[in-house]
């Protein structure tokens, strides 16, 4: 049960960087700089999906880390093509962190208890 629990804290996590992200970006939007309307959409939409799924990863529904995998995960994915492709190598890195992290909550999840 202990794994299920810090897997669904790895999720919280995510998810909340991922409305961080989008806030951060709405931000810069604000102010004049050009962010995509999609950009902040993903962002938004997929830390909503993620706090709004991750309470229903429980032991019996361990399968529920996957959809969270998919949620999270592409977005994720995209953001590190996108800055490696821009050379931006923090972010990039923090990237790589974060889909460490989604890939670690569902071994997690699975982890035998």
């Amino acid at each position: 049960m202990k794994e299920i629990a810090t897997a669904r804290l790895l999720f919280y996590i995510m998810a909340g960087s991922f409305l961080v992200s989008a806030a951060i970006l709405g931000y810069v939007r604000f102010t004049g700089k050009t962010v995509p309307a999609y950009v902040l959409a993903a962002w938004g939409v997929g830390g909503v999906l993620g706090l709004a799924l991750t309470p229903l990863l429980t032991l019996d529904r361990r399968w529920m880390a996957w959809v969270l995998l998919a949620v999270l995960g592409p977005w994720m994915a995209v953001s590190l093509a996108g800055d490696a492709q821009r050379k931006i190598y923090v972010m990039a890195a923090v990237d790589v962190a974060g889909l460490a992290a989604i890939g670690y909550g569902v071994w997690l999840s699975y982890r035998p208890a």
